[in-house]
């Protein structure tokens, strides 16, 4: 979390780098200028009337994408690709003791795993909305940017599989009952847009 979001969030939201940012930051691009963290530090924009995305100088919102979840296992990979430097070069997995944890979507993407996304929301509520840390000490709004599922091989199933859709009901049903329970227990979500076809 501190690489694949933190290094994104924390500038803006917290007005520093968390310490592994800084340490994976070998080439320096996160060395800002106190000028630059002036400009950079509670810089967020976003946010949403009416279903349209619009600037603010608000600062109320905090957009989320999230569309499945893994288990990091702490592992470090031997030849970690790019994309994988990115989550810290650190091994996922989608089995827990032999057992998957959620019904896998297309190639492995997304799996249905709604108690992850209900984590993040706590995650992202204590560590980057709460006005107890962000740096200008405003109660910032979750805004969930886009969620969805891709079903496995869903263009080669007959129609009445496509149409039924039993997965994806299932995959929004719990994700959006994960997103109430974050609600109901204080935490400011105040956006959904599901990831459909049409959006």
């Amino acid at each position: 979390m501190d690489l694949s979001v933190g290094i994104f969030a924390d500038p803006i939201y917290l007005g520093h780098l968390n310490p592994r940012g800084r340490e994976e930051d070998i080439h320096g691009i996160l060395r800002f200028s106190q000028k630059e963290w002036d400009i950079v530090s509670g810089s967020s924009d976003l946010y949403v009337v009416g279903g349209v995305y619009v600037r603010s100088t608000l600062n109320l919102s905090f957009g989320l994408n999230h569309y499945s979840t893994r288990l990091a296992t702490g592992n470090l990979l031997s030849l970690p690709s790019a994309v994988d430097e990115i989550f810290g070069g650190i091994e996922f997995v989608t089995e827990r003791d032999g057992v998957p944890i959620g019904h896998r979507g297309h190639n492995g993407h997304p799996y249905i795993v709604p108690w992850g996304f209900g984590r993040l929301l706590k995650h992202v509520r204590k560590v980057w909305t709460n006005p107890s840390v962000t740096c200008d000490h405003k109660d910032l709004s979750i805004i969930i940017t886009e969620n969805g599922y891709a079903e496995q091989d869903e263009g080669d199933q007959p129609l009445e599989s496509i149409i039924n859709d039993e997965n994806r009901q299932h995959y929004f049903d719990s994700y959006i009952c994960e997103l109430v329970q974050a609600r109901e227990a204080g935490i400011p979500v105040d956006g959904y847009f599901g990831w459909s076809l049409l959006e």
